[in-house]
């Protein structure tokens, strides 16, 4: 089974609107892949129904059964050593974690991830091209 990481833009947009970022976590839900997720994830998740851009559009409740979700279906990774591969360093924790998981690909919208294209053995890729690869990979 596939090992990935869900970078929290992706949650997030999830709940905003319908497209490709709601059916990974769909896909998510119905097993389809192993997520591994570092601590940062949930903070980061807690703090988007206060952010200017996100008030009024997601509410804490749906970032509490998000959370809920996540800890129920992927596994924490305690991350240690954070790399400073991308741009933004609050992107790092979510390469340390695809490196300590030893994950397959790290799903992202976010550009600073996305043109750094791998990590490692980690192959970084859209929610559009994540749904295409588990559409043609066995579970």
């Amino acid at each position: 089974m596939l090992k990935v990481v869900i970078d929290a833009n992706v949650f997030v947009s999830a709940l905003r609107n319908p497209g490709k970022p709601r059916d990974v976590l769909t896909a998510l839900r119905q097993d389809s892949f192993h997520v591994f997720y570092p601590l940062q994830l949930i903070k980061e998740l807690s703090k988007a129904p206060s952010k200017p851009k996100l008030a009024g559009k997601i509410t804490v409740e749906d970032i509490v059964n998000l959370i809920r979700l996540v800890e129920h279906k992927a596994t924490v990774v305690m991350v240690t050593n954070l790399p400073s591969a991308s741009r933004d360093p609050d992107d790092n924790a979510y390469l340390a974690c695809a490196a300590d998981a030893d994950c397959d690909y790290l799903v992202s919208g976010d550009r600073d991830l996305l043109d750094l294209v791998a990590h490692g053995n980690t192959k970084i890729v859209s929610p559009a091209q994540f749904l295409q690869i588990i559409s043609s990979h066995p579970s």
